[in-house]
């Protein structure tokens, strides 16, 4: 079976993979979700970013450079929707800060983490 790639929503999808686990009902699979798990052997990690453990049918694959056509595995990370939305809202806080302020951000961060985790 040949295999076919379309832009879907802005991200690619495979078709023609209707024998994937994670294919769709019409054989359609995309492309960041088929990448990850043929590199992770279909075994679903945690999210990267808070660790709680996944489920195929919940994880989300984050693009870390926030091109969804940019399938590289370097580039994938698996993510819970909680962690998947707030990366999303603060890469945008992030993208408004002025330079001067990005160290003191990540300082503040470092501090709430320390005082928090107590």
């Amino acid at each position: 079976i040949k295999l076919h790639k379309r832009v879907m929503n802005g991200y690619m999808v495979l078709s023609n993979k209707s024998d994937h686990p994670l294919s769709t009902q019409k054989g359609l699979v995309a492309e960041h979700r088929y990448v990850v798990y043929e590199d992770q052997c279909g075994v679903c990690f945690h999210c990267f970013w808070c660790g709680k453990d996944l489920e195929w049918k919940t994880a989300n694959i984050d693009h870390l450079d926030e091109n969804k056509l940019n399938n590289e595995r370097s580039n994938l990370v698996t993510s819970c929707i909680d962690c998947n939305r707030a990366r999303g809202g603060m890469l945008k806080f992030v993208d408004r800060m002025r330079e001067d302020a990005v160290p003191e951000f990540f300082a503040q961060i470092l501090k709430y983490r320390a005082r928090v985790r107590k």
